[in-house]
């Protein structure tokens, strides 16, 4: 993390689609500083995702964006603001993305659910819907992650716009 730079505060949601042959991720992130100004983002996505948009609210705070290789499985995404975030001034962020479905019966790899991680967060909250598009597929966690079940029809308004679509099932 560079010092220099405000830590950030992200609350996000990503609904991941599972389809016959591949999986859609929307990010719904909203970013702030814990404190002062910033006029920068990044944030790493594994390279297995494919990025097909990035929308940003207000969308004139982006300047431009960048999106780079790093490494063998990642890549670096930087995202340069024309007005800077701040503890009262929040950007909205939405990342759709999407990515080959590993073959039937085979587990998916480890992070294959990570859409993008921000980079110098001090506070997040994170939340995760997961919807099977087809028949006869099934999804169990194959480790304890640490993740909480939640019922959708138990979370706040405020949690509800973290989402494209209403969540089910969470």
């Amino acid at each position: 993390a560079d010092q220099s730079l405000p830590l950030l505060r992200e609350e996000s949601g990503t609904q991941f689609t599972v389809e016959a042959n591949q999986v859609k991720g929307v990010l719904f992130a909203d970013l702030a500083t814990v404190s002062g100004e910033r006029f920068t983002i990044e944030a790493t996505l594994p390279r297995h995702w494919v990025l097909d948009t990035i929308e940003a609210h207000p969308p004139e705070w982006l300047a431009d964006r960048t999106l780079l290789p790093r490494g063998a499985n990642q890549q670096l995404l930087r995202l340069n603001l024309a007005r800077p975030i701040s503890p009262a001034r929040h950007l909205q962020l939405i990342l759709r993305a999407h990515t080959r479905r590993p073959p039937a019966g085979q587990n998916a790899p480890e992070g294959f659910f990570t859409l993008a991680s921000f980079s110098d967060l001090r506070e997040s909250r994170r939340l995760i819907n997961l919807q099977i598009d087809e028949p006869g597929s099934e999804f169990a966690l194959a480790s304890d992650l640490g993740f909480a079940r939640l019922d959708a029809d138990d979370l706040a308004a405020r949690d509800l716009q973290l989402f494209e679509s209403p969540p089910s099932g969470l």
